[in-house]
C-alpha cells in the first residue's frame, strides 16, 4: 500500500468510526416546543464528588421559555444545578450557579458545553463510568418537565 492509499484508508476509517459514534449515541427528548438534544456526561475519576452534563436546548416556539431547574436521579448524585462560566472584573473565569433560571429565547438554541452553561452534579454516589446511563429532569416555566436519559461518554 503506498502512502496515499494508506492515508486515504486511515481518513476513511476515522470518518466511519466517528460516524458510528455520532449515530449510535445521538438522542433527543421533546416536551412541547422544547427539544433536548444529546444529553451526555463525561466519565469521572474514582474519587470525584462532582460531574457535569452537557446538551443543547432548541426552542421551536414563537415565544421564549425559561429553564427553571434540573433534578437528577438520586442513585447518581445528591443534587444537580444549573451553572455557567463567567468572567469576573479581574478577567478571571469562574463557575457560578444560575439560581433565577435560564431564559431560552423563541426560535433559539442554547448549548450546554465545556466553558459555558452546564449541569453540575454534586455529591456523586459513585464514579460515572463509560456507557452508563442515568435520568435527569429539566423543568421549564411554560413547557413543563421533560425527563431525559444522559449517556456517559
Amino acid at each position: 500500500m503506498n502512502f496515499l492509499s494508506t492515508r486515504t484508508f486511515q481518513i476513511l476509517a476515522a470518518c466511519l468510526a466517528l460516524s458510528g459514534v455520532a449515530t449510535s449515541h445521538a438522542h433527543e427528548f421533546t416536551v412541547g416546543n422544547m427539544t433536548i438534544e444529546h444529553p451526555w456526561s463525561r466519565t469521572t475519576a474514582p474519587a470525584a464528588r462532582t460531574g457535569v452534563v452537557y446538551f443543547s436546548i432548541k426552542n421551536a416556539a414563537t415565544e421564549g421559555d425559561t429553564l427553571l431547574d434540573v433534578e437528577v436521579a438520586s442513585t447518581i448524585a445528591k443534587r444537580a444545578s444549573l451553572h455557567e462560566m463567567v468572567m469576573d472584573a479581574k478577567g478571571l473565569m469562574h463557575m457560578a450557579e444560575i439560581k433565577s433560571g435560564l431564559p431560552i429565547a423563541a426560535k433559539a438554541k442554547v448549548k450546554f458545553a465545556s466553558g459555558g452553561y452546564h449541569v453540575m452534579l454534586e455529591g456523586l454516589v459513585k464514579p460515572l463510568a463509560p456507557k452508563q446511563e442515568f435520568g435527569l429532569t429539566l423543568h421549564f416555566a411554560k413547557a413543563g418537565a421533560v425527563s431525559v436519559i444522559v449517556l456517559v461518554e
